[in-house]
């Protein structure tokens, strides 16, 4: 069911598909061929695959692929995230 997304909380699936901006900060934990736009975090012009596995603990924001970040968006494929992020 689609809700709004200040009613996520940390915890909460959340599914993701082509076109979809993300609600909150989530730890990817399925990627099926799935694409994020993450240029307004990190300036990137080319979309960049997210993938399950997990990133190393210092890796910087623009090498952290196992994260799909609030306000970034999904340009293609589909995915499915654990929210561990809101907003105030």
């Amino acid at each position: 069911m689609d809700v709004a997304a200040a009613t996520l909380v940390p915890g909460d699936v959340v599914l993701l598909r082509g076109g979809d901006i993300v609600p909150a900060d989530l730890r990817v934990s399925r990627a099926d061929r799935m694409l994020v736009d993450r240029s307004v975090l990190t300036g990137e012009s080319v979309p960049e695959p997210a993938r399950v596995a997990g990133d190393p603990v210092e890796a910087a924001l623009a090498d952290r692929h196992a994260m799909a970040f609030a306000g970034t968006s999904v340009v293609g494929g589909r995915g499915e995230g654990i929210v561990v992020a809101i907003g105030t």
